[in-house]
C-alpha cells in the first residue's frame, strides 16, 4: 500500500459519517496489506512513532466485523458458523478471524465435532 492508500484507510476509520462496520473494513484491509504502525505514523506525517507497535489480535472479546453474527463478541459466534467461514479460506476480508479460529481449532472442533476443519 502506498502512503496515499494508507492515507485514506485511516481517514475512512475516523470519518464519523461511516458505519462501524465500513471502519472495520478499512482496517482489516490495512491488516490484509501487512501495513505496520510505522508505515501508518509515516503517512501520518510523524515518522518518529516506534516501528514495533502492532494493533491487538483478535480476542474472545472481540466483535466479530461481518456477515450474519456481525457485532457479537467471538467467543460468542457459534462454532458452526467458524466452520464455514474457515472452509472459505483465505478470510481475506478480516485475516484476524482467520487467525482467531486458527488459535481456537481445538475448542471449536469440540464445539461442532461434525464440521470440516481440514
Amino acid at each position: 500500500m502506498t502512503p496515499d492508500e494508507i492515507r485514506q484507510e485511516i481517514h475512512k476509520i475516523v470519518d464519523h459519517s461511516i458505519t462501524p462496520g465500513q471502519a472495520f473494513d478499512a482496517i482489516c484491509r490495512l491488516r490484509r496489506d501487512q501495513v505496520t504502525f510505522a508505515q501508518v505514523a509515516a503517512a501520518l506525517g510523524n515518522p518518529d512513532a516506534p516501528a514495533d507497535q502492532q494493533p491487538e489480535a483478535f480476542d474472545g472479546d472481540s466483535l466479530m466485523p461481518f456477515g450474519k453474527y456481525a457485532g457479537t463478541k467471538m467467543d460468542n459466534v457459534p462454532a458452526n458458523y467458524l466452520c464455514w467461514l474457515w472452509s472459505q479460506r483465505p478470510i481475506s476480508r478480516c485475516p484476524q478471524v482467520e487467525a482467531y479460529i486458527k488459535e481456537n481449532l481445538l475448542a471449536l472442533k469440540k464445539d461442532h465435532p461434525d464440521g470440516i476443519w481440514t
